[in-house]
């Protein structure tokens, strides 16, 4: 299996479509959830971008109900995050992590 390191470490190279391909990566990996999510989580919160915030957010999702850690974060995202495609991205992986939905895309 292959470390993860290398592209959590990419979660903050300068150009946005490498941090993209990070996160993407990250979430089809499906590995070391204990890791990987709450750096998730903190590029879906923090980072000014809102496509990898998005790209952040469905990762996450890839996770499935092994993301719960990152339920009460991402309802509080999908219920006030200033961005309409946050908050609805938020509320499907909600779903998504309870075990409610097995679509990322609805």
């Amino acid at each position: 299996m292959a470390s993860i390191h290398p592209l959590l470490d990419l979660l903050h190279d300068r150009s946005q479509i490498i941090r993209i391909e990070a996160t993407t990566s990250l979430g089809t990996l499906k590995t070391d959830a204990a890791v990987v999510i709450p750096r998730l989580l903190q590029e879906a919160e923090n980072d000014s971008d809102v496509v990898l915030r998005l790209a952040a957010i469905k990762a996450i999702g890839g996770f499935g109900t092994n993301a719960l850690s990152a339920e009460v974060t991402l309802q509080k995202m999908a219920e006030s995050d200033k961005d309409k495609n946050i908050r609805r991205m938020a509320a499907i992986v909600v779903r998504v992590i309870q075990g409610k939905s097995d679509q990322l895309y609805q």
